[in-house]
C-alpha cells in the first residue's frame, strides 16, 4: 500500500469513492455530514488536483483511498479548543480523507501511514510535526 500525489487518472477513483459515501449517507447507513452534488464533488476533487494538495491511497494498483493536504483552515476551527496551541501557519490539515467503503472492516485504513507525506523540513512545522507523531 502507498499513498502517493494524486494524478490526472486517478480522479474518476476518487469521485467514485465519494459518490459511494454519498449513497450510504442517503441509505442512512454512514453518517459524515457531507451532501451529494455539494461536497465533495468532481470539481473540489479536479480543484484539489490543480493546487497538488490531492493525495491517493493505493493498494496493488488500485485508488482505496484519498485525502486533501494543505494549511486552509475553515474559519470555525481558530474557535475551537485544540490539544495543541498552533499558530495559523503552523497548522497543516487534512480535508475530505476517504477509504473506499468496499474495503471498510478489511484493516485497510489502520494500514495507512501518513507520518511521511505529513513530515516538513522546514522549522515552522517542527512542532506540529512532533504533535502529530503523538497522535498517529
Amino acid at each position: 500500500m502507498e499513498i502517493r500525489k494524486a494524478k490526472k487518472e486517478d480522479i474518476r477513483s476518487v469521485v467514485r469513492i465519494y459518490d459511494s459515501i454519498h449513497d450510504l449517507e442517503e441509505e442512512g447507513i454512514l453518517t459524515i455530514g457531507w451532501q451529494k452534488g455539494v461536497y465533495p464533488t468532481e470539481k473540489t476533487t479536479l480543484e484539489a488536483l490543480s493546487r497538488d494538495d490531492l493525495y491517493v491511497i493505493v493498494d496493488n494498483d488500485v485508488v482505496i483511498g484519498s485525502a486533501v493536504l494543505n494549511k486552509h483552515q475553515v474559519d470555525v476551527y481558530s474557535k475551537a479548543s485544540w490539544a495543541y496551541e498552533a499558530k495559523s501557519e503552523e497548522v497543516f490539515v487534512m480535508h475530505t480523507l476517504t477509504l473506499d467503503p468496499r474495503v471498510n472492516g478489511k484493516g485497510k485504513g489502520k494500514d495507512v501511514d501518513w507520518k511521511p507525506y505529513l513530515a516538513r523540513p522546514t522549522s515552522e512545522w517542527k512542532r506540529l510535526w512532533q504533535c502529530l507523531c503523538e497522535i498517529l
